[in-house]
């Protein structure tokens, strides 16, 4: 073992620990990657397809906006910046499809301020605070991050408290529609699984 390689913490009772030849497991990220990356492909596009045959090519800005996040996760795999257009696409989604009084629509416009100034400040705490660009590739580099931990916590947080508000915001909204029980339960089915 490297004298550079300094082990985090004791390995679990049984467990000979392998610096010198450790298992790698990117083929698995790898195919994962790809696997979930061609889903998107083929789920975006059958909805720009439809979307364009059923309104002679007039897409919205939810559709842009998911056409952004499927070129910005297929170019940099799982980048945040994706994961906030997806939930700039389905905020949008929601203007276009249910007619929002004037209260309704102030909460998605505070929901897009919400994601955009806490991605914006988590893209800019991780890449200014913390030395990760090498630290991703090379376990060895030291990080110079403070509180990295704390930093992750609190954003993963903030975005599950803007996941649970853009996945609960349709219910209301789903229930008054003048349809019988079995659609609006069909209906939230959808929204909840978020294939919006």
């Amino acid at each position: 073992m490297s004298a550079s390689i300094i082990p985090a913490g004791p390995p679990p009772v049984g467990i000979t620990p392998n610096f010198d030849d450790p298992v790698n497991k990117a083929a698995n990220l790898i195919a994962c990657n790809v696997v979930l990356l061609v889903v998107s492909i083929i789920i975006v596009g059958a909805r720009v397809s439809s979307r364009t045959v059923l309104t002679d090519w007039r897409l919205g800005w939810d559709d842009y906006t998911i056409i952004l996040s499927l070129w910005i996760m297929a170019t940099f795999a799982a980048c945040p910046a994706s994961y906030y257009f997806v939930k700039l696409s389905i905020l949008f989604f929601y203007l276009r499809v249910f007619e929002l009084q004037a209260k309704l629509r102030y909460i998605i416009y505070a929901m897009f301020a919400y994601c955009t100034i806490y991605y914006g400040v988590a893209f800019f705490a991780i890449i200014g605070l913390c030395n990760v660009k090498n630290r991703a590739w090379d376990i060895t580099v030291t990080m110079n991050c403070f509180a990295y931990g704390k930093l992750t916590f609190a954003i993963g947080a903030l975005d599950l408290v803007a996941d649970v508000i853009v996945l609960v915001f349709p219910i209301p909204q789903v229930l008054k529609l003048q349809i019988s029980w079995p659609q609006k339960i069909y209906l939230l089915v959808i929204f909840l699984f978020g294939l919006t």
